[in-house]
């Protein structure tokens, strides 16, 4: 699981949003994994937030059956998970997120050598780095299959692309000079408030192509990473 996503745009709106990714020359390893991968043209979920999402990724079971529901709810040692039954075939797994929503007493540990959350929103790049060092930490005299559960936030709130990023995807939407200045100072305004208009989501569009664009960098780097 690389990412946690959840996106409801019309048609016509994400279309929009590829065109200004491909023109600006980003999200090309997505379609490298997409292609070399199996993908699913239609994918649920059965919930709209966190824990109770990935509870159903980890044991293939409904809410109602695991009983994660609510942000205090913890996943009952009696649910078989996914890293439960690949210990048994001798794989050593790895969780690291870039948030703290799924905590490390929410019995989402079991069966992980390391489950490794952060307070804030954690950018990939760091995220990687993680990895990284975990898996250079180990004992390479005795290979063991790994599972990895990697919790990327991006594109979630608050947006934070790379700078480089950002700076194509204006480039490419011809956001320059005086209307870069004026779109920065209404997007400022709006992460300060939280409060949100349509103007402001309007505003705020650039920076979620730029998360995503910034999430395909970080796909590339990791999976070059793991090639090494």
């Amino acid at each position: 699981q690389a990412q946690d996503l959840a996106l409801d745009v019309e048609v016509g709106r994400l279309v929009a949003q590829r065109a200004v990714v491909e023109r600006a020359d980003l999200g090309q390893a997505l379609d490298q994994l997409a292609g070399r991968g199996v993908r699913f043209a239609n994918a649920f979920t059965n919930s709209t937030w966190t824990m109770p999402a990935v509870a159903t990724l980890f044991t293939s079971r409904w809410p109602t059956q695991h009983a994660v529901t609510t942000m205090s709810s913890v996943l009952p040692e009696t649910e078989r998970t996914l890293a439960d039954v690949l210990a048994e075939r001798g794989y050593a797994a790895g969780g690291f997120l870039a948030t703290s929503i799924l905590r490390k007493n929410g019995g989402w540990t079991r069966n992980f050598e390391v489950w490794e959350v952060s307070q804030r929103k954690r950018g990939g790049r760091e995220l990687n780095a993680a990895v990284f060092d975990w898996l250079d930490a180990r004992d390479a005299a005795e290979p063991q299959p790994l599972f990895l559960y990697l919790h990327y936030m991006e594109p979630h709130w608050p947006y934070d692309p790379r700078p480089e990023v950002l700076a194509e995807v204006l480039a490419t939407l011809g956001i320059a000079g005086s209307k870069r200045v004026e779109l920065e100072q209404q997007f400022t305004a709006w992460m300060v408030s939280g409060k949100a208009t349509l103007a402001d989501m309007a505003a705020a569009l650039p920076y979620y192509l730029s998360e995503v664009a910034s999430f395909d960098l970080t796909l590339r780097e990791l999976l070059d990473g793991l090639r090494e």
